[in-house]
């Protein structure tokens, strides 16, 4: 069959090559050709897109203000806390932090030798060193493990030397009664 075909094109080709379209046909295509081009921005895309900036920008200043907020929090209840030097090196400041554990651990080990349980002030100075553990949980958390992040550490020292002076409170007072 398409032998028959090519055959065909093959024997009339001047023929079919001299004729051309009437220019009628020609406007016709060129009309319809018009009418599907459209405008890449059109006034709906162009509104689209401004809704879809305005949710993220909005989705975007939500959530920093809560990060923000969160981290005024914490701020603010470390601004109470006792003031720390902060150590030059993450080395540094990894050596005093096992310092403050050390300290920690000893007053613990001297505490455990007096009882508690009735004693009202002791409670109160323990509830305020599990709120100081609380808070040094959240701190650690935020705190990246690869990059030294002086503010948080400043925030752990100044957790554990609370710490410390809370226990070293209890101890005093345990011994003194």
């Amino acid at each position: 069959m398409y032998q028959k075909v090519e055959e065909y094109i093959r024997d009339h080709r001047e023929q079919l090559d001299v004729e051309t379209p009437p220019d009628q046909l020609w406007n016709k295509i060129n009309h319809s050709l018009e009418k599907k081009t459209r405008p890449l921005w059109s006034a709906n895309t162009l509104w689209k897109i401004a809704a879809a900036i305005i949710i993220i920008t909005l989705t975007s200043a939500l959530f920093f203000n809560f990060q923000d907020s969160f981290s005024n929090t914490m701020d603010s209840s470390v601004a109470d806390l006792p003031k720390v030097e902060l150590p030059a090196s993450k080395a540094d400041w990894r050596k005093a932090e096992k310092e403050y554990q050390a300290q920690i651990n000893g007053l613990l080990a001297e505490i455990q030798a007096y009882p508690i349980e009735e004693d009202f002030e002791a409670q109160k100075i323990l509830i305020e060193v599990s709120q100081i553990n609380l808070q040094l949980d959240k701190v650690k958390e935020k705190m990246m493990p690869f990059r030294y992040d002086s503010a948080r550490a400043r925030q752990v020292l100044s957790l554990y030397e609370a710490k410390v002076q809370n226990l070293t409170k209890l101890r005093d007072h345990l011994k003194n009664r």
